[in-house]
């Protein structure tokens, strides 16, 4: 073979190995493994949780979330502390996601609020990746007995969309658990998405039917006073006995509960076993408010923290 032939040859190689290289990145483009640190089992995500995947260079990945609903008014002064918490917490806590629902007036209001746009604005500018509008909606009976029909809800998404642009996803509330409902939310989460949101939580606040979890980018599996139980929370996140975990990532769920006195930390430890992001609060309902949200729990920098803390099992 002449130098010329040889030198051709390794050049067609060289172009091959290439070719073969780039189509194997591309093959697994869509596909994300997430190899979760609390469990022994890799998993497929449907859903990126952008919070949790991306790259932290110099920092450990997070083992858990905190989901904040903030629903307290950003322009009455004496209250605004809360938002301001939620803002040093972030900034003095990088590494932990945040979800933070707003609630202007059980939805988006009548009206945008300059003071509500100008608050989203600082919690986005201070590293908060997922701020939610909070939408109730009537466990998907539609326009029945007075409840809000599917284009209600649509209007709603739409009303935070154009008042609210900073608001990248949806709180889904009284979501139904049932499965002949899963067409009315299928519905919801693709004109949700259609018009730009990017993150969807649903909360039907127990286990829902399995479906749900191919909707939702984050299903709240438990609300409710006092804290759930490590094997209920286990049982609502589809978990198997066999191999010890569950088929879906752990960012997938969270739970919220309110009259916890004190934080357990052992309890918290374990509990991110099965679930990603939670909330927890020593808030409670009165006769006089029956508002557990409308501000933080006393230990909620304390929460924070301990989050922040978790080391991989």
């Amino acid at each position: 073979m002449t130098p010329i032939a040889v030198a051709a040859t390794a050049i067609v190689l060289i172009i091959l190995s290439l070719s073969l290289q780039d189509s194997g990145n591309k093959s697994n483009k869509n596909t994300i493994i997430s190899s979760d640190n609390k469990t022994s089992a890799s998993v497929i995500v449907d859903h990126e949780d952008p919070s949790y995947t991306e790259n932290r260079v110099g920092k450990k990945p997070p083992q858990a979330g905190i989901y904040i609903p903030l629903y307290t008014s950003p322009d009455i002064d004496e209250i605004r502390g809360e938002w301001n918490r939620v803002i040093e917490a972030k900034k003095n806590h990088p590494n932990v996601p945040f979800i933070v629902t707003i609630n202007p007036a059980s939805g988006p209001g009548r009206q945008q609020n300059m003071a509500y746009v100008e608050a989203i604005h600082e919690l986005k500018s201070a590293g908060i990746e997922n701020i939610l509008g909070y939408i109730p909606t009537d466990y998907g009976v539609g326009s029945q007995n007075g409840a809000r029909s599917m284009e209600d809800i649509k209007q709603m998404m739409d009303q935070y969309k154009s008042w609210y642009p900073e608001v990248n996803g949806l709180m889904l509330d009284e979501v139904s658990s049932s499965e002949s409902k899963l067409e009315f939310y299928s519905e919801l989460e693709k004109y949700a998405r259609s018009i730009g949101y990017t993150y969807i939580r649903g909360n039907p606040g127990t286990r829902p039917a399995e479906g749900y979890l191919q909707i939702f980018d984050n299903v709240s599996i438990y609300e409710g006073r006092e804290a759930p139980s490590i094997s209920d929370l286990a049982i609502s996140t589809y978990h198997n006995n066999n191999n010890n975990s569950s088929s879906y990532p752990r960012t997938l769920f969270s739970f919220t509960a309110r009259d916890i006195a004190d934080l357990d930390l052992e309890y918290l430890n374990e509990v991110t076993n099965s679930v990603f992001y939670l909330y927890l609060t020593d808030d409670v309902e009165r006769e006089d408010d029956q508002n557990p949200y409308n501000s933080l729990p006393t230990y909620f920098e304390d929460l924070v923290k301990f989050l922040d803390d978790i080391e991989a099992e």
